[in-house]
């Protein structure tokens, strides 16, 4: 169809079959391609609109394109750039610390809860992740965040 646009160009790059039912658009950043898919899954099934990236620096190169998104999801044990690394990049650009985040880890939640609540996480989820947990914290994401975003 000439002249069609795309879901991906109307997200600015981010895509999604089920954006114009979407109730956010969100960035999944995790190394774990499974994780990743099933995070996806879920996310998609609620009506969100997804994209992925498999690291920080995968995201940051995302991001930099196409800053606008509700929410990131972000894991804290990645290779190339880990979490905490993206979120000190993230944090000192203007244009990406507005972004609320969502931290997905496996270690002691205590430990990264208090690091992560220092660094501006909007809430921090423990791996495995339950479903109805994650899509409570992307709906709290969402209802913080002005309409004009």
């Amino acid at each position: 169809m000439a002249g069609a646009t795309r879901d991906s160009d109307r997200l600015g790059g981010f895509r999604s079959g089920t954006e114009r039912y979407g109730l956010a658009k969100l960035l999944i950043i995790d190394d774990v391609s499974s994780t990743r898919r099933h995070l996806r899954d879920v996310l998609a099934a609620a009506g969100h609109a997804v994209n992925e990236a498999a690291d920080g620096a995968q995201a940051i190169a995302m991001l930099e394109a196409s800053p606008r998104i509700d929410a990131i999801i972000l894991d804290l044990m990645m290779p190339n750039m880990n979490g905490w690394e993206f979120r000190e990049y993230q944090l000192s650009r203007p244009a990406l610390a507005r972004i609320p985040t969502i931290v997905l880890t496996v270690r002691d939640l205590a430990e990264q809860d208090r690091y992560a609540l220092r660094l501006g996480a909007a809430t921090v989820l423990r791996k495995p992740i339950d479903d109805e947990a994650l899509l409570d914290a992307v709906s709290a994401v969402k209802a913080s965040k002005p309409d004009d975003e």
